[in-house]
């Protein structure tokens, strides 16, 4: 693509001296060149700055750790700044909040241009993809998908998104966005038909038990997808593990699974797994003594009644105010006994304890299937990507638009991250696992590739009769690595 330039003259940028994170601005172009998604932007945006220059700056600046578009345009106030971060384009906060919107606007076009870029990169053989989701807390009010949800910090103004992404190629290619009371059957009941959309016959979809909904799952065996999701367990679980519980087939190391096959071919796993049961038995063990510690307390007022505020959770608020006039306190055991606390960790822990269920829509080998949904973290790990190394922060803006553009940016960004390490050669390490000494190819995370790429930066400075010098500073192993990768692909800088 030829890139339009403009400058002013160098003697008007003056004598100085700047740092320029020339690694993150060679690491995006090179993400944007091999999509094509600089012609593909040229499109949307005929006048002023081209789309592609501004998209490019904004994921610069987000893996640069930055959530402020207005700093975003600060950042090229310095005319030798623009020079060598824009092309020498001006670029206003007006113009990058209008880039945001153009996302937003083109939300789709844009997906299905990413996703028609790793085809034509990758050519993955199956589209296997991980489905999960998060949230994004909100600063303004008025943006229509906002609500208040249950998010990370309890109940708060928020918006959701969920991201599907390569199970073997680890790459993000689809995002939505929706409101912040939604339930995950409600945003995986419309993200997970739109995914489908992109995707191979036979292809399987990984995801929690957010997508365990029947008719989700009706509908993607009859689009001739596979699943393999988490469920949750009940008493007919319980009983039959009691009744099967003698064939349980030993997998690895603390595993075991008890399986039960449909005869339409739905397998259902049931996994016991010691760590999962030693941690819920000690979760379930300090909740047990917290609860006895805050009644202990209270019987030592006197009179042996318990503090209203220690067992009554209430709250006021501008609409009303919360009057409790009695109360009475009955114990069911004895607070002070150990037996009676141990009692009620087992009530707590449950009967259950230590067991979680896989469903797929197909008979899998048990390790397999727990191995392919613990590879699950993968796609959390993306996520946490998504909000810490693109620098997702809680959102001030309020149309739509602008949000779904920012949420598509962030995808973006880390897009970009995940193709480099993708491609960077690894190193074959070894570790023991079940007791054997085994050897995996072992690739630096996307916060370590985007630290090692930040800190590559460009020394410029000019003289007094205007001459520019540069000079790459701060090259490591990493971010040579990555650099090999980078200029052995072609890509203009």
């Amino acid at each position: 693509m030829s890139k339009p330039v403009k400058t002013k003259a160098v003697d008007t940028i003056g004598c100085q001296n700047i740092a320029i994170p020339i690694g993150l601005i060679r690491l995006v172009r090179w993400g944007m060149e091999r999509l094509g998604l600089y012609d593909f932007f040229s499109g949307f945006k005929v006048k002023g700055v081209p789309l592609g220059i501004i998209v490019e700056v904004m994921c610069v600046h987000l893996l640069e750790n930055g959530s402020s578009m207005s700093a975003c345009s600060r950042d090229l106030a310095n005319p030798l700044a623009r020079l060598e971060r824009a092309y020498g384009w001006s670029i206003s906060y007006q113009t990058i909040k209008r880039g945001l919107d153009l996302l937003g606007l083109y939300f789709e076009e844009t997906l299905d241009a990413v996703w028609n870029g790793i085809l034509r990169i990758y050519k993955p053989r199956r589209t296997d993809v991980y489905v999960d989701g998060s949230h994004v807390p909100v600063s303004g009010s008025r943006m229509k998908g906002a609500a208040v949800g249950y998010g990370g910090n309890g109940v708060q103004n928020q918006i959701q998104f969920v991201v599907a992404m390569l199970m073997d190629e680890g790459l993000p290619f689809k995002i939505e966005v929706y409101p912040g009371n939604w339930n995950d059957p409600m945003q995986y009941s419309d993200f997970i038909p739109q995914l489908m959309l992109f995707l191979k016959k036979g292809s399987m979809i990984v995801m929690d038990n957010g997508g365990a909904d029947k008719n989700l799952l009706d509908e993607i065996t009859d689009s001739d997808m596979r699943y393999l999701t988490r469920k949750e367990m009940n008493s007919g679980d319980r009983d039959f593990i009691r009744k099967n519980i003698d064939g349980m087939r030993y997998l690895e190391r603390g595993v075991g699974c008890v399986i039960r096959t449909l005869k339409n071919g739905k397998t259902t796993y049931f996994f016991f797994s010691v760590d999962k049961y030693i941690r819920s038995r000690l979760t379930a063990e300090r909740n047990a003594q917290i609860a006895a510690e805050r009644l202990r307390k209270s019987l030592k007022r006197p009179g042996n009644r318990p503090k209203q505020t220690n067992l009554i959770a209430f709250s006021n608020t501008e609409f009303f105010d919360t009057t409790v006039n009695d109360y009475d306190v009955q114990t069911k055991l004895d607070v002070w006994s150990d037996e009676a606390v141990e009692q009620v960790a087992d009530l707590f822990a449950g009967s259950l304890c230590g067991w979680f269920k896989l469903e797929s829509s197909h008979p899998m080998e048990p390790l397999k299937a727990l191995r392919t949904y613990r590879r699950r973290n993968d796609v959390e790990d993306l996520i946490k990507s998504i909000t810490n190394v693109a620098s997702l922060r809680p959102l001030r803006v309020w149309s739509d638009d602008t949000v779904r553009g920012s949420m598509l940016l962030s995808m973006l960004a880390q897009l970009f991250v995940s193709m480099l390490r993708e491609e960077l050669p690894g190193d074959m390490v070894e570790r023991m696992v079940d007791g054997k000494l085994t050897r995996h190819l072992h690739r630096p995370s996307s916060e370590t590739v985007v630290r090692s790429m930040g800190q590559l930066t460009l020394a410029v400075s000019v003289d007094r009769i205007g001459r520019i010098s540069r000079v790459l500073c701060n090259l490591d192993d990493l971010s040579a690595q990555c650099l090999d990768v980078l200029e052995e692909k072609n890509v203009r800088f």
